[in-house]
């Protein structure tokens, strides 16, 4: 009898792992493509690019609250030729519904330097007034994209 739980309990973990691995291989398709949309928006629409923060560049831990957005792993930048070692915070996840339960867990005060951009959260409190409203402009579009 006890073989026969043992057994059980070793599918069942099997089973849970190889959904927890579909699950996270999905995510990652799905963050993909949410990066490929947000890039050739604002390559289009603003001449600005995703960048991957490289490794030899050291940036400091956000203070935010939040486990999600404390480490940035990409930043929006304006496409200048240039390398950058810093831009706007950019932070993807595999949908909007996540991405906003993520910002509502900011604190009031965190809320207002995040903004969700599609499926994305972008910092904005470093911004200058033009890239706030390139922001809030991206923000509509993506909002009336995923109305029709």
């Amino acid at each position: 009898m006890i073989s026969i739980i043992v057994v059980v309990s070793i599918l069942g973990i099997g089973h849970k792992s190889k959904l927890s691995e579909e699950q996270r291989q999905t995510e990652e398709q799905q963050i993909k493509a949410e990066m490929k949309r947000v890039n050739q928006y604002f390559k289009e629409n603003h001449n600005y690019y995703l960048q991957r923060i490289q490794p030899y560049i050291s940036i400091g831990e956000r203070r935010v609250g939040v486990k999600e957005l404390r480490w940035p792993k990409y930043f929006l930048v304006e496409d200048d030729g240039l390398v950058y070692s810093s831009g706007m915070d950019y932070f993807p996840f595999a949908s909007k519904k996540k991405a906003i339960k993520i910002w509502e867990n900011l604190d009031e005060k965190k809320k207002e330097n995040y903004l969700v951009v599609s499926q994305s959260i972008v910092r904005i409190d470093l911004n200058s007034e033009d890239e706030y409203r390139m922001l809030q402009n991206a923000q509509k579009h993506f909002e009336d994209v995923a109305k029709h």
